[in-house]
């Protein structure tokens, strides 16, 4: 575990987390904040899960399944509230 805390990836997924978690404090609509929080949370799951994983194959498939999950979580929230989370996914 103290490993995967240092992964980049892994922590940048965890505070994106986070932002939307709060940005969506104000949401009036409960299920929607509900399932973009929930796919938010997602995110650093999919690359833990897949950091414990014996094939290089398998620890391809859930961090692919985590990028699938950061565009599902932020079109809507930016649709919803601007443009606030286009640095979370910044490429360096």
């Amino acid at each position: 575990m103290d490993a995967l805390k240092r992964l980049e990836v892994w922590k940048r997924g965890c505070r994106l987390s986070v932002d939307v978690y709060k940005a969506l404090r104000a949401c009036p609509e409960w299920g929607f904040r509900n399932q973009i929080s929930s796919s938010a949370l997602s995110i650093p799951s999919n690359i833990a899960e897949g950091y414990e994983r014996e094939s290089a194959k398998e620890r391809l498939q859930f961090l692919k399944i985590a990028k699938g999950v950061v565009r599902r979580t932020l079109d809507p929230v930016m649709d919803w509230n601007g443009s606030r989370f286009s640095g979370a996914i910044h490429r360096p």
